[in-house]
């Protein structure tokens, strides 16, 4: 009886350390998971891990975003400059295409980079107020950091033009119908306004036809 005992737990051994059974262990936050499955094995990532994982493809994604911005931004603000130049601005178009190369760099840094995008909005609203407050606070190409666009300078207005012209160009949206419908509202112009004037001044020689 005792021999068959033996006999019987020699058996479930061999049965636990066989190929075709599977032996895991637990996922804890510091080690990752081995799951071995006939003969072959998994690393299933640890909590911790999946998390920098997510957390470096959500950084990708941002970084490359706002490089694309910048690029866009850029190029707007070489070819309205050159344009300025050619009309007799030459002090505005040169000191425009020297912005485009600096356009938007503090959102790389702090509380910008961690916290101003639209993914954080739902999850964080208040941090992402914060983030927008900061941006608009200390880069001169936002009518907030002059307390009003009216008060922009010429080649901050035109840094401003190419800014949401290139964002229009992003998601795919008119800027025309922006600067109408929503820009005169959210910072208060009208179609009579010097404002408009030279932000349509701007539009004009930067898109292909009039407005």
């Amino acid at each position: 009886m005792e021999e068959k005992e033996k006999k019987e737990r020699r058996k479930k051994s061999k049965n636990g350390n066989g190929k075709s059974s599977e032996k895991k262990k637990l996922l804890t936050a510091d080690h990752a998971a081995v799951v071995e499955s006939e003969g072959t094995k998994k690393i299933i990532l640890s909590a911790a891990e999946h998390a920098a994982v997510l957390q470096a493809d959500l950084e990708e994604k941002r970084r490359k975003s706002l490089l694309r911005h910048k690029t866009h931004v850029q190029s707007s603000c070489e070819f309205l400059g050159e344009q300025l130049i050619g009309e007799g601005e030459e002090g505005v178009g040169h000191k425009l295409i020297a912005n485009g190369w600096v356009h938007d760099n503090s959102k790389f840094h702090g509380i910008e980079w961690l916290y101003l995008y639209d993914d954080i909005k739902e999850i964080n609203p208040e941090m992402f107020k914060l983030a927008i407050l900061q941006h608009t606070q200390n880069n001169p190409h936002h009518p907030e950091y002059w307390n009003g666009i009216a008060n922009m300078p010429r080649v901050y207005l035109a840094e401003f033009v190419c800014d949401i012209h290139a964002r229009a160009s992003e998601f795919g949206t008119d800027v025309r119908d922006w600067i109408k419908s929503s820009a005169a509202k959210k910072f208060d112009f009208t179609v009579q306004s010097k404002v408009y004037k030279d932000v349509k001044y701007f539009l004009d020689l930067l898109l292909a036809t009039p407005f």
